[in-house]
């Protein structure tokens, strides 16, 4: 891994925009024979990716919150089961909306609200029990997705779930999921989304290739996170031992599904429709100083699937597995890694303008 900081895009965006119902539709291989235009693949994007993703992103958060509220009101074993299955499906719904949260989207820093991790669980766990250290409540690693899978999930029962403090916490923290990833389909809808799809009639995008810029940078900046964050630090193939309990999502036995889901959404934006997304573009579209390169194309869509195929399927949870094979990841890190090269030759050949800058960790 290089150790790159994150992609913004030369040109930045507006403010963004919500989106109402596609379910994820599956992506299909870049068809030979297609030739789609730049203003045709940020169609698919918004129409195949973002709003779909967002609108997901949207309702999970909402459904998390409100299931929270209903086990604090009743806290019973079936109560805890339907906020636990609630977090599941927020979290695989913000990993799969990752890649989309471009623009207007990622001027929110949802990342950083929510999306921080992993969580501190000694301060969680102190603080949710000591009124006098509910301040430190405040801080990004005792919040978002990552604190409430700790405090869902850790305790055995409904009881322990919601004793003390949790509950407040628990529905402060999910009911701020739900704000923040409502406002975030709201911007995209009603801010963003017609000014992306008219990319070159002038502000803020002089061409399509400066609104394409922003979605192919931050499938850059997800494959870095997966590598720098997710995935090296709990392995054992760097200087540091292997320590299972820093990979994302252990105690609700989700890791492998969360970095199952953000190669879906990764997917989901090289590929789109297969006849007019990314990859589609790379392997028709002749630009003034590149060339076409349907192996590239081609390359992409294998290589996605590798690193779908290199998570496994073991029903043991992924924490385990690196328990007895602290290099059970190895292989999905060099997929990825590969990845992300083939995303930057994507750059070269469509002649995007992609610099890198600093990125703030997070989960």
């Amino acid at each position: 891994m290089r150790r790159i900081a994150e992609y913004p895009t030369a040109v930045l965006g507006l403010p963004a925009l919500a989106l109402t119902g596609l379910l994820l539709a599956p992506a299909g291989t870049p068809s030979a024979a297609a030739a789609p235009t730049e203003p045709q693949v940020l169609a698919t994007l918004s129409e195949r990716g973002v709003r779909p993703t967002l609108t997901a992103l949207a309702g999970t958060g909402s459904e998390l919150s409100a299931a929270v509220q209903a086990l604090c009101a009743r806290p019973d074993a079936a109560g805890l089961e339907r906020a636990r299955a609630a977090w599941r499906a927020a979290y695989l719904a913000w990993r799969r909306a990752e890649p989309f949260q471009f623009g207007a989207v990622k001027e929110l820093e949802l990342g950083k609200q929510i999306g921080y991790g992993p969580a501190n669980t000694q301060v969680l766990d102190a603080a949710v029990t000591s009124p006098d250290l509910s301040h430190l409540l405040r801080s990004p690693d005792t919040r978002g997705y990552a604190a409430t899978e700790f405090l869902l999930f850790a305790p055995n029962d409904a009881q322990s779930a919601t004793r003390d403090q949790r509950c407040a916490h628990l529905t402060e923290v999910t009911r701020e999921i739900a704000v923040l990833t409502a406002r975030a389909a709201r911007v995209w809808e009603q801010e963003y989304q017609s000014s992306f799809l008219a990319a070159g009639d002038g502000k803020p995008f002089l061409l399509p290739g400066d609104a394409l810029s922003l979605p192919v940078a931050e499938a850059l900046n997800v494959t870095e996170r997966m590598l720098r964050d997710r995935i090296g630090p709990p392995s054992g193939f760097f200087e540091e031992p292997a320590d299972p309990e820093r990979l994302e999502a252990w105690h609700s036995g989700a890791s492998r599904d969360g970095l199952r889901a953000s190669l879906e959404g990764l997917r989901l934006l090289v590929l789109g429709d297969g006849d007019s997304g990314v990859a589609a573009l790379v392997a028709t579209r002749d630009g003034v100083l590149s060339k076409k390169d349907p192996k590239l194309a081609a390359a992409l869509d294998r290589r996605l699937e590798k690193a779908i195929a290199a998570l496994g399927d073991d029903e043991r949870p992924l924490h385990l597995e690196l328990q007895d094979k602290p290099k059970r990841l190895k292989r999905l890190y060099r997929e990825i890694e590969r990845l992300q090269e083939e995303i930057e030759e994507v750059t070269l050949v469509l002649e995007l303008d992609v610099l890198p800058t600093n990125m703030a960790p997070a989960f």
